[in-house]
């Protein structure tokens, strides 16, 4: 008898496993699934914390979820949306959680619901504070004015000797690329605007030059990780970062990362 009872809870236990799996399948596929954030969620998946996601899309993949299943599979269904979408885009719990917050009507899910992503939330917590990715920078507008184009980034500063060991090859590979789709772009740091500008000068450094302000550095050096400088970003023509260590302009493999991009 013991064991009968053993065999029926172990067969209850396999078949709510396969159910919970499926639903797990099910909330990835409705993501998928719907046509007006099919692009955003596949740049998600790519590039999770890089992806551009415009302020509705929660709220939008969360009303189609609700659109297409009912009952407990559709409150399991948010439940799993919100977890998957908070371990790829950290930065973003505020909105994920809001999102469905009010959406979830089995009483027993929504107290799992909560208790699971608070868990979550506490162990990332260092990485949210890290990326800080809503906050705008000088870079971010920069980004915008050019679209269509590949960014090489440079952060560097006057007083940096291997920066200015870096700046007779950068003026060679950006001369190589002369009336191509490729910016250069010189971000000075951690020095004042007479030295920058003076350096500016005499070294002819040409191209898009911009003074960070400390705050603008704090925030990048954050966002990429910067151990020091020089350092360089490589951005592709749909304004993403794609290479937050992008080789240095005296590094033969420069050019064939630009390569790739255009």
């Amino acid at each position: 008898m013991a064991q009968h009872h053993r065999n029926k809870w172990h067969n209850i236990t396999e078949i709510s496993k396969r159910r919970i799996g499926f639903i797990r399948i099910l909330a990835f596929y409705l993501q998928f699934q719907n046509p007006l954030d099919r692009k955003t969620f596949l740049d998600i998946y790519d590039h999770k914390e890089d992806a551009k996601i415009n302020d509705a899309y929660f709220k939008n993949q969360a009303s189609y979820i609700c659109s297409q299943t009912k009952g407990i599979t559709r409150d399991l269904c948010l439940h799993f949306f919100a977890l998957y979408n908070l371990d790829m885009l950290p930065s973003k719990s505020k909105e994920i959680y809001t999102s469905i917050s009010g959406l979830i009507d089995e009483r027993y899910v929504k107290e799992q619901f909560k208790k699971r992503f608070n868990s979550k939330l506490e162990k990332i917590k260092p990485q949210i504070e890290k990326i800080n990715s809503n906050e705008t920078t000088a870079l971010d507008s920069l980004i915008s004015k050019y679209p269509g184009k590949v960014i090489y980034v440079d952060f560097w500063a006057p007083w940096c000797g291997p920066c200015m060991d870096e700046m007779p090859d950068s003026k060679r590979l950006k001369e190589s690329y002369h009336g191509k789709e490729v910016v250069f772009v010189y971000l000075a740091c951690d020095c004042s605007e007479k030295s920058w500008k003076s350096t500016i000068a005499t070294k002819d450094i040409n191209g898009i030059n911009l003074l960070l302000s400390n705050s603008d550095y704090e925030i990048l050096k954050r966002r990429f990780e910067i151990p020091g400088i020089p350092y360089f970003l490589l951005i592709n023509k749909k304004g993403e970062v794609v290479n937050k260590n992008a080789p240095r302009p005296s590094d033969g493999n420069i050019k064939s990362e630009i390569a790739k991009l255009l």
